[in-house]
């Protein structure tokens, strides 16, 4: 099997390469970042690490024979645009744009019968609208970026109204609960659920809409239910991670957002013995799989800044980690690198000064 592992400056691929270099025949890497940047990775994973595009037109021209796993939402953008589909397991177009958009997803989810707060474009709504607090974002986004909360839909307006750019933007009913997030992580086949396992935010940094450090596997049968209902009908094929919060207003789990690619947590997939990454691996090269469901109660933690930051404000206990053991808790790019590896991945990572600055300083 010859595998391509896209976005090699991540640090979602970092810890997908180091789990499936030792279970896949070869292992490629690549990347958009320029020719520098891509010597150092190399020297990181002690492997090439090529220009994505060109890559990618050599698959297309069936010059190179490979499959694609694609990190980050960019890579299967570019998959789309090449129309190279045929080289991964992913969602048809339209599906994929279909859940990438906050509001087409909330139309879809309706008709699903999946509970979603209400969500309403700028500018197709008044301050009667939506009744209580409510959430500002894009309609297209990754991440906290561009996240806002406001009292009332009043103060929401007010503040859309002053952005220069602001046809993109969403407001949206803030849901009445304090529980954290609850994902579930899936992998779809025309469909068929094929494999899940859940994870619970824990922990952020900040503490409030923040990065999530700390979260912990769950089977979740509501959640599965749930993202089934949601996905099915869309032919879904590929990884998908979806997240939910409890409302106590509808006395279900209502619909947050939808991650149609690898996830920052998809470490944890192989702690808790989900079995997602090979079969998706299998999936691509067109070989058997089986059903699988992962283990309850196994964690991962992002030591690297963050939960050290935790660590020293006095936010969080040194047993905390004291108590960690290899057979169930996984570290962010530390758990199945080497110590060398790791710490080289680390500080490539601040070379990445934009994304740091976005983490600790956000608008």
């Amino acid at each position: 099997m010859n595998l391509l592992i896209t976005s090699a400056e991540s640090r979602k691929c970092f810890d997908v390469y180091n789990i499936l270099k030792k279970k896949v025949d070869n292992v490629y890497l690549c990347s958009t970042l320029g020719v520098v940047k891509r010597a150092l990775l190399a020297l990181i994973y002690f492997k090439k690490v090529h220009q994505t595009g060109n890559v990618f037109q050599l698959v297309k021209e069936e010059v190179l024979d490979l499959k694609i796993f694609p990190i980050d939402e960019v890579d299967l953008e570019l998959i789309y645009a090449l129309e190279i589909e045929w080289a991964s397991m992913l969602p048809d177009k339209k599906s994929f744009h279909q859940v990438v958009d906050k509001d087409s997803l909330a139309e879809h989810a309706i008709k699903c019968n999946v509970s979603c707060p209400i969500t309403l474009k700028y500018g197709k709504s008044n301050s009667q609208s939506i009744i209580g607090k409510v959430v500002v974002k894009p309609a297209r986004g990754t991440g906290s970026d561009g996240v806002k909360f406001f009292d009332d839909h009043s103060e929401a307006t007010k503040y859309l109204s002053s952005l220069p750019n602001n046809s993109n933007m969403l407001i949206q009913e803030l849901i009445s609960n304090k529980m954290n997030v609850k994902a579930g992580c899936f992998l779809f086949e025309r469909g068929h659920l094929i494999s899940f396992y859940g994870h619970e935010r824990l922990r952020t940094y900040p503490k409030t809409g923040g990065v999530t450090v700390y979260s912990v596997s769950h089977s979740d049968k509501r959640i599965m239910e749930l993202g089934e209902r949601l996905l099915a009908p869309l032919n879904w094929s590929g990884l998908v991670m979806i997240e939910f919060m409890w409302s106590s207003d509808v006395a279900d789990y209502q619909l947050v957002e939808v991650n149609p690619r690898a996830w920052g947590s998809i470490m944890l997939s192989e702690k808790c013995d989900s079995r997602m990454l090979m079969n998706y691996i299998d999936l691509i090269f067109n070989k058997p799989v089986k059903k699988s469901i992962g283990r309850d109660n196994c964690s991962i933690r992002w030591l690297v800044p963050y939960d050290i930051l935790n660590l020293v404000k006095g936010e969080v206990p040194i047993s905390d980690y004291k108590s960690l053991n290899k057979e169930n808790d996984c570290l962010i790019n530390i758990s199945y690198a080497s110590l060398i590896q790791s710490l080289l991945f680390h500080l490539f990572q601040f070379t990445q000064l934009t994304k740091i600055l976005k983490k600790f300083f956000p608008k």
